[in-house]
């Protein structure tokens, strides 16, 4: 298994247990989702960046989208919130693969789909 699989499942894994939501990999469409709260991870891309002197690491982008079933945009927001805070602690569980996890952007639909909430973050690590 390579170290960039290793990083996905073990992103996914910490996720799910940090908010109660059921994770997988890749994307699906919304007539698919049967569990709510849910999330997808997608890997976007990886670049490499060089420190010198033979020194570089990875930087792994990801996609987050989260579907929840509610009226109410306020469980929506929280639930975007409860995703952030556990990519945010990522890290410290995971210092053998990970230097940093951060959210580069955070959107939900603001209510267009209703009931459906839908959340996306990107993602970083490094």
């Amino acid at each position: 298994m390579s170290q960039r699989t290793a990083i996905v499942n073990s992103l996914i894994s910490h996720l799910s247990t940090a908010t109660s939501a059921r994770g997988f990999r890749g994307y699906r469409f919304l007539h698919e989702i049967n569990d709510f709260p849910s999330f997808y991870v997608a890997f976007e891309n990886e670049r490499r960046i060089h420190r010198g002197g033979g020194s570089s690491y990875g930087v792994i982008a990801f996609n987050l989208r989260g579907y929840c079933w509610s009226d109410d945009l306020g469980s929506i927001e929280l639930f975007m919130r409860l995703l952030e805070t556990a990519v945010q602690t990522y890290r410290p569980l995971h210092l053998r693969f990970v230097d940093e996890a951060r959210v580069t952007a955070a959107r939900t639909d603001e209510g267009v789909m209703q009931p459906y909430g839908i959340i996306d973050l990107d993602l970083e690590v490094l």
